[in-house]
Protein backbone atom coordinates (compact mmCIF):
# COMPACT_ATOMS: atom_id res chain seq x y z
CA UNK A 1 0.00 0.00 0.00
CA UNK A 2 1.39 3.40 -0.99
CA UNK A 3 1.05 5.47 2.17
CA UNK A 4 1.49 8.75 0.34
CA UNK A 5 -1.58 7.96 -1.70
CA UNK A 6 -3.58 6.88 1.33
CA UNK A 7 -6.03 9.75 1.68
CA UNK A 8 -7.88 10.66 4.84
CA UNK A 9 -11.09 9.53 3.19
CA UNK A 10 -9.64 6.06 2.61
CA UNK A 11 -8.62 5.91 6.25
CA UNK A 12 -12.25 6.52 7.14
CA UNK A 13 -13.37 3.68 4.91
CA UNK A 14 -10.86 1.36 6.53
CA UNK A 15 -12.07 2.42 9.96
CA UNK A 16 -15.72 1.82 9.16
CA UNK A 17 -14.98 -1.56 7.64
CA UNK A 18 -12.51 -2.90 10.18
CA UNK A 19 -12.44 -1.00 13.43
CA UNK A 20 -15.35 -2.21 15.51
CA UNK A 21 -16.11 -5.42 13.65
CA UNK A 22 -12.64 -6.88 14.05
CA UNK A 23 -11.12 -5.28 17.14
CA UNK A 24 -13.57 -3.51 18.52
CA UNK A 25 -16.60 2.85 28.99
CA UNK A 26 -19.34 0.96 37.06
CA UNK A 27 -18.58 3.90 39.13
CA UNK A 28 -15.13 4.70 40.46
CA UNK A 29 -13.79 8.17 41.13
CA UNK A 30 -10.17 8.87 40.28
CA UNK A 31 -8.20 11.04 42.68
CA UNK A 32 -4.55 11.98 42.93
CA UNK A 33 -4.13 9.25 45.52
CA UNK A 34 -5.44 6.57 43.15
CA UNK A 35 -3.09 7.43 40.30
CA UNK A 36 -0.61 4.65 39.70
CA UNK A 37 2.88 6.10 39.47
CA UNK A 38 4.86 2.87 39.24
CA UNK A 39 4.25 -0.63 37.99
CA UNK A 40 3.73 -3.47 40.45
CA UNK A 41 5.55 -6.75 39.98
CA UNK A 42 2.72 -8.78 38.50
CA UNK A 43 -0.87 -8.36 37.40
CA UNK A 44 -3.86 -9.89 39.18
CA UNK A 45 -6.84 -9.77 36.85
CA UNK A 46 -10.29 -10.03 38.36
CA UNK A 47 -13.41 -10.08 36.19
CA UNK A 48 -16.95 -9.57 37.52
CA UNK A 49 -20.10 -10.19 35.47
CA UNK A 50 -22.93 -7.74 36.15
CA UNK A 51 -26.59 -8.63 35.80
CA UNK A 52 -28.98 -6.24 34.04
CA UNK A 53 -29.95 -4.47 37.29
CA UNK A 54 -26.37 -3.66 38.27
CA UNK A 55 -25.50 -2.87 34.66
CA UNK A 56 -27.93 0.05 34.27
CA UNK A 57 -26.08 2.53 36.53
CA UNK A 58 -22.79 1.30 35.08
CA UNK A 59 -23.69 2.12 31.49
CA UNK A 60 -25.17 5.49 32.54
CA UNK A 61 -22.21 6.67 34.66
CA UNK A 62 -18.89 8.17 33.66
CA UNK A 63 -17.18 10.06 36.47
CA UNK A 64 -13.72 9.44 35.00
CA UNK A 65 -13.88 10.95 31.50
CA UNK A 66 -17.32 12.61 31.69
CA UNK A 67 -18.65 11.19 28.44
CA UNK A 68 -22.20 12.38 29.09
CA UNK A 69 -21.02 15.98 29.47
CA UNK A 70 -19.14 15.78 26.18
CA UNK A 71 -21.36 13.82 23.80
CA UNK A 72 -22.91 16.14 21.25
CA UNK A 73 -26.59 16.39 20.32
CA UNK A 74 -25.81 15.37 16.76
CA UNK A 75 -24.12 12.15 17.82
CA UNK A 76 -27.05 11.20 20.07
CA UNK A 77 -29.53 11.89 17.26
CA UNK A 78 -27.52 9.59 14.97
CA UNK A 79 -27.45 6.81 17.57
CA UNK A 80 -31.17 7.26 18.23
CA UNK A 81 -31.93 7.56 14.51
CA UNK A 82 -33.71 10.86 15.16
CA UNK A 83 -34.09 13.04 12.06
CA UNK A 84 -35.89 15.91 13.82
CA UNK A 85 -35.14 19.36 12.45
CA UNK A 86 -34.67 20.88 15.91
CA UNK A 87 -32.08 19.16 18.12
CA UNK A 88 -32.49 19.83 21.87
CA UNK A 89 -29.50 18.35 23.69
CA UNK A 90 -31.26 18.06 27.07
CA UNK A 91 -34.19 16.18 25.58
CA UNK A 92 -31.91 13.98 23.51
CA UNK A 93 -29.73 13.16 26.50
CA UNK A 94 -32.74 11.87 28.40
CA UNK A 95 -33.82 9.76 25.44
CA UNK A 96 -30.29 8.52 24.91
CA UNK A 97 -29.84 7.44 28.52
CA UNK A 98 -33.19 5.63 28.37
CA UNK A 99 -32.04 3.78 25.26
CA UNK A 100 -28.73 2.90 26.91
CA UNK A 101 -30.52 1.52 29.96
CA UNK A 102 -32.55 -0.71 27.64
CA UNK A 103 -29.35 -2.00 26.00
CA UNK A 104 -28.20 -4.13 28.93
CA UNK A 105 -29.29 -7.70 29.51
CA UNK A 106 -28.46 -10.72 31.67
CA UNK A 107 -25.78 -13.28 30.89
CA UNK A 108 -27.07 -16.77 30.21
CA UNK A 109 -25.39 -19.90 31.54
CA UNK A 110 -23.96 -20.46 28.06
CA UNK A 111 -22.64 -16.88 27.98
CA UNK A 112 -20.88 -17.40 31.29
CA UNK A 113 -19.22 -20.57 30.07
CA UNK A 114 -17.91 -18.81 26.95
CA UNK A 115 -16.61 -15.86 28.95
CA UNK A 116 -15.00 -18.06 31.58
CA UNK A 117 -12.97 -19.80 28.88
CA UNK A 118 -11.73 -16.49 27.50
CA UNK A 119 -11.01 -15.14 30.99
CA UNK A 120 -8.86 -18.17 31.76
CA UNK A 121 -6.90 -17.64 28.56
CA UNK A 122 -6.26 -13.98 29.30
CA UNK A 123 -5.29 -14.56 32.93
CA UNK A 124 -2.75 -17.07 31.69
CA UNK A 125 -1.48 -14.72 28.96
CA UNK A 126 -0.97 -11.89 31.47
CA UNK A 127 0.37 -14.05 34.30
CA UNK A 128 3.85 -12.52 34.03
CA UNK A 129 2.71 -9.04 33.09
CA UNK A 130 3.33 -6.07 35.36
CA UNK A 131 0.31 -4.63 37.15
CA UNK A 132 -1.22 -1.48 35.66
CA UNK A 133 -4.69 -1.64 37.25
CA UNK A 134 -5.75 -3.68 40.28
CA UNK A 135 -9.52 -3.21 40.56
CA UNK A 136 -12.13 -5.65 39.18
CA UNK A 137 -12.97 -5.32 35.51
CA UNK A 138 -16.74 -5.45 35.09
CA UNK A 139 -18.35 -7.20 32.14
CA UNK A 140 -21.77 -6.22 30.83
CA UNK A 141 -23.86 -7.80 28.07
CA UNK A 142 -25.60 -5.46 25.61
CA UNK A 143 -28.10 -5.93 22.79
CA UNK A 144 -26.06 -3.73 20.43
CA UNK A 145 -29.05 -1.76 19.14
CA UNK A 146 -27.29 1.62 19.21
CA UNK A 147 -23.78 1.24 17.82
CA UNK A 148 -24.61 -1.99 16.04
CA UNK A 149 -23.70 -5.65 16.20
CA UNK A 150 -20.11 -6.55 16.95
CA UNK A 151 -19.33 -3.27 18.67
CA UNK A 152 -17.51 -3.63 21.99
CA UNK A 153 -16.69 -0.55 24.06
CA UNK A 154 -15.59 0.49 27.54
CA UNK A 155 -16.73 3.04 30.10
CA UNK A 156 -14.87 3.53 33.37
CA UNK A 157 -13.79 -0.02 34.35
CA UNK A 158 -16.51 -1.81 32.40
CA UNK A 159 -16.35 -3.74 29.15
CA UNK A 160 -19.61 -3.89 27.18
CA UNK A 161 -20.04 -7.08 25.17
CA UNK A 162 -22.52 -7.32 22.26
CA UNK A 163 -24.71 -10.39 22.61
CA UNK A 164 -24.14 -11.51 19.03
CA UNK A 165 -20.47 -12.15 19.86
CA UNK A 166 -21.25 -14.54 22.71
CA UNK A 167 -21.34 -17.67 20.59
CA UNK A 168 -19.45 -20.96 20.74
CA UNK A 169 -16.13 -21.24 18.96
CA UNK A 170 -15.65 -17.46 18.98
CA UNK A 171 -12.75 -17.72 21.43
CA UNK A 172 -10.10 -16.27 19.12
CA UNK A 173 -12.04 -13.10 18.38
CA UNK A 174 -13.15 -12.66 21.99
CA UNK A 175 -9.57 -13.08 23.18
CA UNK A 176 -8.41 -10.35 20.80
CA UNK A 177 -11.19 -7.96 21.73
CA UNK A 178 -10.95 -8.53 25.49
CA UNK A 179 -7.23 -7.79 25.43
CA UNK A 180 -7.86 -4.69 23.31
CA UNK A 181 -10.52 -3.41 25.70
CA UNK A 182 -8.42 -4.21 28.79
CA UNK A 183 -5.80 -1.85 27.40
CA UNK A 184 -8.36 0.97 27.36
CA UNK A 185 -9.03 0.42 31.08
CA UNK A 186 -5.33 0.27 31.93
CA UNK A 187 -4.77 3.48 29.93
CA UNK A 188 -7.76 5.24 31.50
CA UNK A 189 -6.67 4.61 35.09
CA UNK A 190 -2.89 4.71 34.75
CA UNK A 191 -1.53 7.97 33.29
CA UNK A 192 2.07 6.75 33.48
CA UNK A 193 1.25 3.63 31.51
CA UNK A 194 -0.65 5.69 28.94
CA UNK A 195 2.20 8.15 28.51
CA UNK A 196 4.75 5.36 28.12
CA UNK A 197 2.66 3.52 25.55
CA UNK A 198 1.68 6.59 23.55
CA UNK A 199 5.31 7.70 23.51
CA UNK A 200 6.22 4.59 21.50
CA UNK A 201 4.35 6.06 18.52
CA UNK A 202 5.44 9.66 19.01
CA UNK A 203 2.25 10.85 20.75
CA UNK A 204 2.65 13.16 23.74
CA UNK A 205 0.16 14.76 26.17
CA UNK A 206 -0.61 18.45 25.76
CA UNK A 207 -0.25 20.78 28.73
CA UNK A 208 -2.97 23.19 27.58
CA UNK A 209 -6.53 22.76 26.43
CA UNK A 210 -7.49 22.81 22.76
CA UNK A 211 -9.95 25.39 21.47
CA UNK A 212 -12.04 23.73 18.79
CA UNK A 213 -13.91 25.81 16.18
CA UNK A 214 -17.67 25.59 16.81
CA UNK A 215 -18.34 24.19 13.33
CA UNK A 216 -16.22 21.17 14.17
CA UNK A 217 -17.13 20.96 17.88
CA UNK A 218 -20.82 20.38 17.18
CA UNK A 219 -19.99 17.54 14.82
CA UNK A 220 -17.44 15.74 17.00
CA UNK A 221 -18.15 12.07 17.67
CA UNK A 222 -16.87 10.72 20.96
CA UNK A 223 -15.39 7.25 20.77
CA UNK A 224 -16.01 5.92 24.33
CA UNK A 225 -12.65 4.16 24.21
CA UNK A 226 -10.76 7.32 23.24
CA UNK A 227 -12.57 10.44 24.41
CA UNK A 228 -9.79 12.94 24.81
CA UNK A 229 -8.15 15.04 22.11
CA UNK A 230 -5.36 16.19 24.43
CA UNK A 231 -2.54 14.19 22.86
CA UNK A 232 -0.58 15.33 19.85
CA UNK A 233 1.91 13.93 17.37
CA UNK A 234 4.64 15.98 15.68
CA UNK A 235 4.64 15.57 11.91
CA UNK A 236 7.42 16.43 9.51
CA UNK A 237 7.64 16.77 5.74
CA UNK A 238 10.44 17.59 3.35
CA UNK A 239 10.99 21.34 2.90
CA UNK A 240 8.20 22.11 5.38
CA UNK A 241 8.09 23.19 9.02
CA UNK A 242 7.20 20.51 11.61
CA UNK A 243 3.63 20.71 12.88
CA UNK A 244 1.67 19.25 15.79
CA UNK A 245 -1.57 17.42 15.04
CA UNK A 246 -4.38 15.69 16.92
CA UNK A 247 -6.69 12.89 15.79
CA UNK A 248 -10.44 13.42 15.77
CA UNK A 249 -13.58 11.72 14.45
CA UNK A 250 -16.63 13.72 13.47
CA UNK A 251 -19.87 13.40 11.54
CA UNK A 252 -19.74 13.86 7.79
CA UNK A 253 -23.32 15.14 7.91
CA UNK A 254 -25.11 17.93 9.81
CA UNK A 255 -28.03 15.68 10.79
CA UNK A 256 -29.26 12.12 10.81
CA UNK A 257 -30.89 10.88 7.64
CA UNK A 258 -33.23 7.90 7.37
CA UNK A 259 -31.49 7.12 4.10
CA UNK A 260 -28.25 6.53 6.04
CA UNK A 261 -29.30 4.63 9.18
CA UNK A 262 -25.98 3.04 10.18
CA UNK A 263 -23.93 4.93 12.79
CA UNK A 264 -20.62 4.13 11.10
CA UNK A 265 -21.69 5.66 7.79
CA UNK A 266 -21.39 9.09 9.48
CA UNK A 267 -17.84 8.64 10.77
CA UNK A 268 -15.02 10.75 9.40
CA UNK A 269 -11.48 10.53 10.74
CA UNK A 270 -8.90 13.28 10.24
CA UNK A 271 -5.71 14.76 11.61
CA UNK A 272 -5.98 18.43 12.57
CA UNK A 273 -3.10 20.85 12.94
CA UNK A 274 -2.81 22.69 16.25
CA UNK A 275 -0.66 25.66 17.27
CA UNK A 276 0.27 26.82 20.78
CA UNK A 277 -1.12 30.10 22.08
CA UNK A 278 -0.71 31.81 25.46
CA UNK A 279 -3.22 29.69 27.37
CA UNK A 280 -4.42 27.12 24.84
CA UNK A 281 -3.84 25.35 21.56
CA UNK A 282 -5.72 26.59 18.53
CA UNK A 283 -7.07 23.92 16.18
CA UNK A 284 -7.35 24.68 12.49
CA UNK A 285 -9.93 23.42 10.02
CA UNK A 286 -10.12 23.80 6.27
CA UNK A 287 -13.04 23.99 3.89
CA UNK A 288 -15.99 21.73 4.68
CA UNK A 289 -14.72 21.40 8.28
CA UNK A 290 -11.96 18.96 7.29
CA UNK A 291 -8.24 19.49 7.97
CA UNK A 292 -5.84 21.75 6.14
CA UNK A 293 -2.77 19.58 6.62
CA UNK A 294 -0.79 18.98 3.44
CA UNK A 295 -0.78 15.32 2.36
CA UNK A 296 3.04 15.23 2.61
CA UNK A 297 2.73 15.14 6.41
CA UNK A 298 0.76 11.90 6.44
CA UNK A 299 3.81 9.80 5.60
CA UNK A 300 5.34 11.02 8.87
CA UNK A 301 2.19 9.93 10.71
CA UNK A 302 2.33 6.40 9.33
CA UNK A 303 6.08 6.16 9.84
CA UNK A 304 5.56 6.80 13.56
CA UNK A 305 2.51 4.65 14.26
CA UNK A 306 3.91 1.74 12.23
CA UNK A 307 1.75 -0.77 10.39
CA UNK A 308 0.52 -3.34 12.92
CA UNK A 309 -3.06 -2.09 12.79
CA UNK A 310 -5.42 -0.15 10.55
CA UNK A 311 -7.45 0.94 13.57
CA UNK A 312 -5.87 4.40 13.74
CA UNK A 313 -8.62 6.80 14.77
CA UNK A 314 -7.08 7.53 18.20
CA UNK A 315 -3.73 6.75 19.85
CA UNK A 316 -5.57 4.61 22.42
CA UNK A 317 -6.94 2.44 19.63
CA UNK A 318 -3.57 2.14 17.93
CA UNK A 319 -1.88 1.05 21.13
CA UNK A 320 -4.77 -1.19 22.23
CA UNK A 321 -4.22 -3.29 19.13
CA UNK A 322 -0.45 -3.29 19.65
CA UNK A 323 -1.04 -4.32 23.30
CA UNK A 324 -3.22 -7.19 22.14
CA UNK A 325 -0.67 -8.34 19.58
CA UNK A 326 2.21 -8.02 22.04
CA UNK A 327 0.40 -10.13 24.67
CA UNK A 328 -0.57 -12.80 22.17
CA UNK A 329 2.94 -12.91 20.71
CA UNK A 330 4.46 -13.23 24.18
CA UNK A 331 2.17 -16.15 24.95
CA UNK A 332 2.49 -17.86 21.56
CA UNK A 333 5.29 -16.37 19.45
CA UNK A 334 4.06 -15.40 16.02
CA UNK A 335 5.65 -16.25 12.71
CA UNK A 336 8.56 -13.99 11.78
CA UNK A 337 6.62 -12.80 8.74
CA UNK A 338 3.65 -11.62 10.82
CA UNK A 339 5.16 -8.14 11.27
CA UNK A 340 7.33 -5.84 9.21
CA UNK A 341 10.69 -5.04 10.85
CA UNK A 342 9.28 -1.72 12.06
CA UNK A 343 6.14 -3.38 13.36
CA UNK A 344 8.14 -6.07 15.14
CA UNK A 345 10.33 -3.40 16.78
CA UNK A 346 7.20 -1.72 18.17
CA UNK A 347 5.84 -5.04 19.50
CA UNK A 348 9.17 -5.66 21.24
CA UNK A 349 9.02 -2.20 22.85
CA UNK A 350 5.48 -2.83 24.08
CA UNK A 351 6.54 -6.16 25.57
CA UNK A 352 9.41 -4.47 27.41
CA UNK A 353 6.87 -2.21 29.13
CA UNK A 354 4.35 -4.99 29.81
CA UNK A 355 6.39 -7.92 31.01
CA UNK A 356 8.94 -8.69 33.68
CA UNK A 357 11.74 -10.12 31.57
CA UNK A 358 13.08 -12.06 34.59
CA UNK A 359 10.03 -14.34 34.53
Amino acid sequence: MNLIQLSVRLVTILYIALAFTSFTSCKRNVSENSTITSYAESTKLNFVLLDSIAAVPAILTDDVENYFDKVQALEMSILLKDSSEVIDRKVLLGQYKKALAEEVSDFTIEDKEIIQKVEDQIIDQLANAKSFYDEPIKLIKIKADLYGEGVFFTRENCIFIPENELVKDNDAILNQVFLHEIFHIYSRYNPTFKKDMYGLIGVEPLTKKIKIPPKLAERLLYNPDGLELGNAITLTAENKEPIKAVSAIYSNSKKFSNNKPEYFSYLQFDLFRIAERDDHYALFIGENIGPEIHEDYYLSFFDQIKDNTQYIIHPDEIMADNFMLAVQDKSTPMDENTFTPEGRALINQVQMILFDENK
